[in-house]
């Protein structure tokens, strides 16, 4: 269970996406699951931007808790610490991990928990002209 997020750092701002081939082989090399984001997979009517509500659906499908939620919190007993997932994000997101840790009260993020974390890091960090949406050329400068 050591270090199951350490890929965090280098995908958490949004702009990467599964399918990278960089990111693919670090995740292969080290068998830890990034950060689920991919702005053509999330983008439900393909107009290049990602609105909030299109984060939303995209956190609750299917695709989404098949690629994360067994790997990751089924196999670690439904839950992942604060602690180790703070320890692993980028300093501009640590203010979110922060604030993560206040809403668990035994220090861990269940597989909803995490969604929500990812959803309000969205909100809060990548839309930056908080219209609603996160175009790519927002998470191209917060990469």
């Amino acid at each position: 269970m050591s270090l199951i997020f350490s890929i965090f750092v280098a995908l958490f701002l949004f702009g990467f996406a599964i399918g990278e081939k960089e990111e693919e082989a670090r995740q292969e090399a080290t068998n830890i699951p990034i950060l689920p984001f991919n702005l053509e997979l999330a983008d439900k009517n393909g107009d290049g931007e990602v609105s909030l509500a299109e984060l939303r659906d995209f956190l609750e499908s299917v695709p989404f808790a098949q690629r994360f939620k067994v790997p990751i919190f089924d196999a670690n007993g439904g839950e992942i610490s604060v602690e180790q997932m703070s320890a692993t994000l980028p300093a501009e997101a640590a203010k979110f991990a922060e604030a993560a840790d206040k809403a668990p009260k035994n220090g861990k993020l269940d597989f909803a928990e995490w969604k929500q974390f990812i959803y309000t890091v969205a909100e809060q960090m990548l839309d930056t002209d908080k219209d609603g949406v996160i175009t790519k050329k927002e998470m191209e400068q917060k990469h």
